[in-house]
């Protein structure tokens, strides 16, 4: 009973109801699911097109003087140029428009990948100057860069274009779910116990990058492992609760689907606040990183356009 009152505490002032962002993100979870989905056939298509292209790069998909070839070169150099939008934006507008801004970088998330395409596929896959495979090499530089960016968002951000995920959010959702396990298992000590032991190891500060990387490499298959035992440990308390309550086995379905439901909302807040500091510093470096490869690869376009 003081263990529920603690967590009560920690996420209600004066006996309101506390509602954390997990529910809202709970409850958008298929949505954020589908656009995940979308998002990896998008990548998968795309990499089929190039693969495609390459594969077949001795044949001639266009020739040099016909209309698809201009036109995938005009298509490609005008992405290139919008790729610059969203960073100019942020700047500019981002804190005024921050819906709009949220549109502009999924359209800069496209456009990095359907702008190396279309450059490809104008070269028809042949890199016959030194000028245009510094191009090329740069444009695929970026691409890859945009691909490693858009992992590393994807762990300080909800959602492709969500916002800042930071530790105080993190914080509410954890001690929410927190608090509603000790509403339906506070009756399992051992259980708390490892949610407890869990925690501390997870948010223990590393002692230098080096250790937070080989942590944060392992933490997938380590917390894995732990839900594993926290999710059987769960089912053994719930099914002995239900035997000692007489529950039936709808009602036993219910809370153990709740429970498993507030078991998962923990553990992912617990993994995200031990990561997070990481790949916050991380994002920031390859931004710094970024942006230049992006600006060099416009440059070397606009020079491969003017024929200089």
């Amino acid at each position: 009973m003081a263990d529920r009152v603690a967590y009560s505490k920690s996420v209600a002032g004066n006996g309101d109801v506390f509602v954390p962002d997990a529910l809202r993100q709970h409850e958008r979870g298929r949505g954020l699911s589908q656009s995940r989905l979308m998002a990896m056939l998008g990548y998968i298509a795309a990499a089929y097109v190039v693969f495609m292209g390459w594969i077949n790069r001795d044949g001639v998909f266009f020739g040099s003087v016909t209309a698809p070839h201009y036109v995938l070169g005009v298509l490609g150099g005008a992405l290139m140029l919008a790729l610059l939008y969203y960073p100019v934006w942020k700047v500019i507008g981002g804190g005024r428009w921050k819906n709009a801004l949220k549109w502009w970088f999924r359209a800069h998330v496209v456009f990095g990948v359907l702008a190396p395409a279309s450059i490809l596929y104008h070269a028809n896959f042949q890199l016959s100057s030194a000028e245009s495979q510094v191009s090329v090499a740069l444009m695929v530089l970026v691409a890859l860069s945009g691909l490693l960016g858009r992992l590393i968002y994807s762990k300080t951000h909800s959602g492709i274009s969500g916002d800042e995920t930071t530790v105080e959010s993190l914080g509410r959702d954890k001690a929410y779910a927190k608090y509603k396990l000790a509403t339906v298992c506070g009756f399992a000590p051992r259980f708390r116990n490892g949610l407890q032991a869990y925690e501390i190891a997870a948010l223990s500060p590393a002692s230098s990058f080096f250790d937070a990387l080989c942590r944060l490499s392992s933490f997938g298959i380590w917390t894995t492992w732990h839900e594993a035992v926290y999710r059987r440990q769960l089912s053994e308390a719930l099914e002995y609760e239900a035997h000692r309550m007489k529950w039936s086995d709808m009602q036993l379905r219910s809370v153990r689907s709740d429970a498993n439901k507030y078991l998962n909302l923990y553990l992912s807040s617990v993994r995200k606040m031990g990561g997070l500091s990481f790949y916050g510093n991380l994002f920031s470096l390859w931004h710094a990183l970024h942006l230049p490869l992006l600006m060099m690869m416009v440059a070397a376009g606009m020079l491969h356009v003017l024929g200089l």
